[in-house]
């Protein structure tokens, strides 16, 4: 038996090894001293893992394609694991399947792409040059895989067994240990991706909601405008209103009746997840991204007669939310009247006026594009560059950490310009509405911390850097129906995404029953 999968036997543990680098790592520094025997068992029983995996693709998948497959992902999921700190859970292969064509040219620039060739050429070569697995019928491939794996389960249970406590807490204290197993985890992964899409009921659900906006309270005040600004990769310490050293918000740190919640965490770490989940029904422990597109969201119950919604977007898309609603993109120039190397942020600005309806209530939401990387050089204007040097290339390699963070710092300054003109723009129109300004990012950033860059980590193990996110809402006195005193006092309570959909109904004074009353609310309304 294991003559005649020799080759296979090969590739098992050439892909073991050579992918398994930070795997060996933490199993190394935290045994190599203390308990031998432990460590020794943990190599085995990853490679026992491995084996069952891969001989499981195998039933299903030709040996010669899952070898092509196996070695190209293997050191694709390293490469990024090293480059950026990124592990490909279901949320990072649902970041890949949704990027358009030029997040995706920000990330994979040139010298990446002509990697990601070798990558899938090395196999090939390697395969044809060595004659790997000759043809063999389907049944002795199914006899000796089945052999593999029961094999393996036998040794996993049997050497198990004595080590289940030691187990138990290696586990329980590297819960990172996991997203370490390449290319396991990433292939398992990215097959339960493509189940959820495949499987889930993609009839849309609009629910059991009423809503209605009493005649009566609508008749003692104006018409509402809600500005609801989604932000883009913005983390809460780099703001220097939140106390960041640098002074990256020169105009929001001059805002009068500027509320920023020092307590804010993001529903995931990717636009994917974030979007939907703070304009979802549900709250967060209820809330599943792959269903989310199919149920109604808190544009979809806001009554169409009375609240005027509109999406302006300068991302990549609405994520589904907007599907529903009226939805423009500002990434051309066709509608965008600030654009050079790429469409600005402050290009939306001036379609408010155009939009708004003064017979009813107004929710515009923006979408910018923000501080989205790598490409951190790309999201400002040259004379936004205040902090220099400044990285001018989304391959961090060719940078220091400190450029880099200087490229962040300046996307980070072009947003304060581009609230700040946002907020011009409303005082022009607090007189004949009941303005409110409610800014939130989707998630943070990482920018090289602990050898970490960008975003999308799974939450269990993202650092605070990407989960703590800053939130700002401006409510002019005189015109805005948020007391300004009574919510500064709740600024620092904890929130979440999972919150945003509440306060969106209480701002627009909906009645329904939607309402999730999940926790304490952001605002206080006054009379």
């Amino acid at each position: 038996m294991i003559k005649n999968n020799k080759h296979f036997i090969y590739f098992l543990l050439t892909t073991f090894v050579l992918g398994n680098f930070h795997l060996f790592q933490l199993m190394t520094e935290t045994y190599l001293h203390t308990n031998l025997l432990f460590l020794a068992w943990l190599f085995i029983f990853f490679l026992l893992t491995h084996v069952i995996f891969i001989s499981l693709l195998n039933v299903i998948v030709p040996i010669r394609i899952l070898f092509v497959l196996v070695v190209t992902l293997s050191l694709i999921f390293n490469f990024y694991l090293i480059k950026f700190g990124t592990v490909f859970d279901t949320g990072m292969w649902r970041n890949i399947f949704q990027t358009n064509m030029n997040e995706a040219t920000d990330l994979f620039g040139l010298s990446s792409i002509l990697l990601m060739i070798s990558f899938i050429l090395i196999p090939m070569i390697w395969m044809k040059k060595f004659n790997f697995f000759p043809p063999q019928a389907y049944q002795h491939v199914l006899t000796s895989r089945f052999f593999f794996i029961v094999a393996s389960i036998l040794i996993l249970l049997l050497g198990s067994w004595p080590q289940l406590k030691s187990m138990a807490d290696f586990l329980r204290e590297h819960k990172q240990v996991r997203y370490l197993n390449n290319p396991s985890y990433g292939l398992f992964n990215l097959l339960k991706f493509a189940s959820e899409e495949l499987f889930i009921n993609k009839t849309f659900r609009p629910g059991n909601y009423f809503a209605e906006i009493i005649e009566g309270v609508r008749a003692e005040h104006k018409e509402e405008l809600i500005v609801l600004v989604v932000g883009e990769t913005a983390r809460y310490d780099h703001f220097g209103i939140n106390g960041y050293p640098r002074d990256t918000t020169p105009y929001l740190s001059k805002v009068k009746n500027l509320i920023s919640y020092s307590n804010f965490t993001a529903c995931g770490t990717s636009t994917a997840i974030s979007v939907p989940c703070m304009f979802s029904l549900k709250n967060s422990k209820e809330f599943k991204v792959t269903s989310s597109q199919y149920e109604a969201n808190v544009l979809d119950v806001m009554p169409v007669e009375d609240v005027n919604i509109h999406w302006f977007d300068n991302n990549s898309d609405s994520k589904h939310v907007a599907d529903r609603v009226d939805y423009q993109n500002f990434k051309t120039p066709d509608n965008n009247p600030s654009c050079d190397v790429e469409c600005r942020d402050v290009g939306m600005i001036p379609q408010i006026k155009k939009v708004i309806n003064p017979k009813l209530d107004n929710l515009i939401i923006l979408h910018q594009m923000g501080s989205h990387g790598p490409a951190y050089y790309k999201r400002y204007p040259k004379s936004f560059e205040k902090f220099k040097p400044a990285c001018q290339s989304e391959n961090f390699s060719q940078c220091s950490q400190e450029e880099i963070i200087n490229a962040y710092d300046n996307s980070i300054v072009y947003t304060d310009y581009f609230l700040g003109e946002l907020i011009k723009e409303l005082e022009t129109l607090t007189a004949a509405y009941e303005v409110t300004l409610l800014y939130v990012s989707d998630h943070g950033e990482s920018l090289g911390e602990d050898g970490v860059f960008l975003h999308g980590l799974p939450k269990a193990i993202a650092p605070k850097a990407q989960t703590h996110v800053p939130v700002f809402l401006w409510a002019p006195e005189g015109s805005s129906d948020v007391s300004y005193k009574e919510t500064l006092a709740l600024k620092d309570n904890a929130y979440s995404h999972s919150d945003i959909s509440d306060t969106l109904l209480r701002l627009t004074e909906v009645q329904t029953n939607a309402y999730k009353g999940s926790g304490s609310s952001m605002i206080i309304l006054g009379d």
